[in-house]
């Protein structure tokens, strides 16, 4: 058997994010009619961020939020978890897309990690957030280059970077791959537990007066009067708006289920690495998440139990 064979063949196949004791059983589906102002549809990131924000700009304003298996079972509980507050996948995308906003979209995306994390802590919310930083580090020569011209214009403008050459970036992850790194330590970057922030997320927001049904998917929706009506397995659910956050799953709506294409790829977890394992790869002391230069990049992290998750590959399933 080849060596990589040999080396999965104990794996288990799953998320290891929503593999974990501290995960909550799912809440009732809906089994009669109800009523209320606002329905959003998924009980991922979107819509749990979005049932935490109604509540906060109007708290008394009645929530329900549906989800068709149960809180965090799509990509929010299947992410690297990994903080970044970059918006735009690159700087090249930004220039592309939103010519001559890209200071703009880096301030937004300052902000949102900085109210991001204000959350977690107003709201106790224990996502196992760590503020380590985010470094880029390159595997070819074309990459290193990529890289020290973004540490030339980050350095310019102020930014707290730091430039690591291959003997530096191997004396922080020793990896005989890396020839470069630039670590982004300023800012609140880090890592989190994706699952454990969906749990979070939904108790705070059951304690905020939302009413949440899990096992409950949306079959049709149409309008009702000055409202909307949700036709789902067990009940009808009629409100005045519906916000719908399934992101790349099928959307009941045909222009959005149009321009919507899923990309998605694999992720790899150890096992909790031994301290001989931790002094070899000597990545335990900074801790930062890393990704490569590359077009369909490669992203790495750790977890706090001292695993290393690896994700990429670029999956096209279509």
């Amino acid at each position: 058997m080849d060596a990589h064979l040999r080396a999965l063949a104990d794996t288990k196949y799953g998320s290891l994010w929503l593999d974990q004791d501290v995960r909550p059983e799912p809440l009732a589906p809906l089994v009669k009619d109800e009523k209320c102002q606002l329905l959003i549809v998924g009980g991922g990131f979107t819509g749990l961020w979005a049932a935490l924000q109604a509540k906060e700009r109007n708290p008394d304003a009645d929530v329900i939020l549906i989800e068709a298996t149960f809180v965090g079972d799509g990509a929010s509980g299947r992410n690297g978890g990994m903080l970044h507050a970059a918006l735009t996948h690159g700087e090249n995308n930004a220039d592309h897309h939103f010519p001559g906003e890209r200071d703009r979209i880096a301030e937004l995306g300052r902000l949102n990690i900085k109210e991001f994390v204000e959350s977690l802590a107003r709201y106790n919310i224990d996502a196992r957030y760590e503020k380590v930083g985010f470094m880029s580090v390159a595997t070819t020569e074309s990459q290193v280059a990529a890289i020290r011209k973004s540490y030339e214009r980050q350095k310019a403008a102020g930014g707290d970077v730091v430039w690591f050459d291959q003997d530096d970036v191997r004396r922080a992850v020793n990896s005989p791959t890396y020839l470069a790194g630039l670590w982004f330590r300023g800012g609140q970057d880090g890592i989190v537990d994706p699952a454990r922030l969906c749990w979070g997320l939904k108790e705070t927001v059951l304690s905020l007066g939302v009413g949440i049904f899990e096992g409950t998917p949306l079959l049709s929706m149409s309008p009702d009067g000055a409202g909307m009506q949700a036709r789902c397995t067990n009940g009808t659910i009629r409100s005045d708006k519906i916000l719908l956050g399934t992101n790349a799953f099928p959307s009941l709506l045909s222009p959005i289920r149009k321009s919507v294409i899923p990309v998605w790829d694999y992720q790899l977890a150890t096992e909790p690495l031994t301290p001989a394992q931790l002094a070899a790869v000597r990545w335990g002391a900074t801790r930062q998440s890393l990704s490569n230069e590359a077009n369909m990049f490669h992203y790495y992290r750790m977890t706090q139990d001292n695993r290393i998750t690896w994700g990429g590959g670029g999956s096209v399933c279509y």
